[in-house]
């Protein structure tokens, strides 16, 4: 058994001695063992290092996605729309973009839907440097009730997969999977088509304020070869 223990410095070193059943045993220490004491404890309480580290870069990031947020600079000047970071890791994922590739037109150009003619009945509204919602024959066949043109903006308004979401102040935006349906949907809208409800298999619009209910048994959802889209 260990009956005592002491240290005492030779020549500038720790010298640890041991006396162990009437026998003493001799160990130099070197300096530098006192700094390999404090970083054994670094090492044992490394665990905590990087749970910090995590919820710090958490704020960080949640810091940079607000400075996005509130850039004055990033405001579409048309619509007024501000920038909003809906990923807080938005920030880190832009620092490691190098190259932007594109195949598409109207991904980095400014891409603007007009619908400028369409054709019910055999009447053609619109002309093809015009705006087909301003056509005064279009206006007034809506305002007087024709049934060609009110069958024709109800196809408009419903034959998409199209998602009306309403906000808090009551106004309805569209979510949808292209920006051709977005454009047939806002078009039918402006002309008193308003797409307003989805729910299930229950569609709602609203016609000179009157809620119009149809019920959705299939769909045939848009594709390349078909080139159109059904629901009945």
């Amino acid at each position: 058994m260990i009956t005592s223990a002491f240290h005492r410095n030779v020549q500038n070193q720790s010298v640890l001695s041991l006396e162990i059943n009437g026998m003493f045993y001799t160990k130099e220490r070197s300096w530098y063992e006192l700094l390999v004491i404090p970083l054994r404890f670094e090492l044992l309480c490394s665990i905590m290092i990087p749970i910090s580290i995590k919820v710090s870069l958490d704020l960080v990031k949640s810091l940079y996605a607000k400075f996005i947020d509130w850039d004055n600079q990033m405001i579409d000047q048309e619509t007024s729309t501000p920038s909003h970071a809906t990923n807080t890791a938005i920030s880190e994922d832009l620092g490691q973009v190098e190259y932007i590739l594109t195949d598409k037109t109207g991904t980095l150009t400014e891409n603007i839907m007009i619908f400028r003619r369409c054709c019910i009945g055999g009447i053609f509204y619109g002309n093809e440097s015009g705006d087909a919602l301003k056509d005064v024959e279009l206006l007034n066949a809506v305002s007087s009730g024709s049934p060609d043109v009110i069958q024709f903006l109800t196809v408009m308004a419903l034959c998409n997969t199209v998602i009306p979401v309403k906000s808090k102040t009551g106004a309805i935006s569209y979510k949808a999977q292209s920006q051709d349906e977005d454009a047939l949907v806002q078009a039918a809208a402006r002309l008193h088509m308003v797409f307003v409800n989805k729910n299930a298999n229950t569609l709602e619009i609203n016609f000179n304020a009157s809620i119009i209910q149809y019920e959705v048994l299939d769909t045939l959802e848009f594709t390349s070869d078909r080139k159109g889209c059904q629901l009945w």
